[in-house]
């Protein structure tokens, strides 16, 4: 609706066909954006356990019939980390703790301490940064896997630099 506003703002004489084409165009990126195929590999920003529940959506009508979910997750401290991945849990086969460098980032051993107060029980490995933990989980992945990459902006921006999406 803001998008709407602004854009009949700016241009008063569009007719609102065309208005409603073009904003449906437009992509953001980092919100389930789609960096690779086979394995899968999208990013997601999403950081906090509403946004969770919306990506386990979409991971859940993505998910391939015959491959697993490998979710690669890193946070920052003052984030709701135990609702995040109760959120995500029941998507997720397989978790890649990441480690994040940056001044409010946890680490790998901090986020893992923060899961385990979690009751679900998850598979995961720890790696010390998020390009480890990518790397680990798309060597690790099958054609037919999906590999999911989200937690914070931080995450998805460390993610898009491992693979060459910047």
């Amino acid at each position: 609706a803001a998008a709407a506003v602004v854009f009949h703002e700016l241009e008063p004489g569009v007719a609102p066909d065309t208005m409603v084409q073009t904003i449906a165009k437009v992509r953001v990126p980092g919100r389930f954006e789609r960096l690779r195929q086979a394995p899968a590999l999208y990013v997601d920003v999403g950081h906090n356990p509403h946004a969770a529940r919306w990506l386990a959506d979409r991971v859940g009508l993505a998910r391939p019939e015959h491959g697993r979910v490998i979710a690669v997750y890193a946070a920052l401290a003052d984030k709701d980390v135990e609702g995040v991945v109760t959120a995500m849990s029941g998507a997720v086969d397989e978790w890649y703790l990441g480690g994040l460098t940056c001044h409010r980032g946890l680490s790998s051993d901090a986020l893992v301490q923060r899961i385990r107060e979690i009751p679900v029980p998850l598979k995961s490995r720890e790696f010390g940064t998020v390009s480890l933990a990518l790397s680990a989980a798309l060597e690790n992945a099958g054609a037919p896997d999906l590999v999911i990459v989200f937690g914070s902006f931080f995450t998805v921006a460390e993610a898009r630099q491992c693979v060459g999406a910047v």
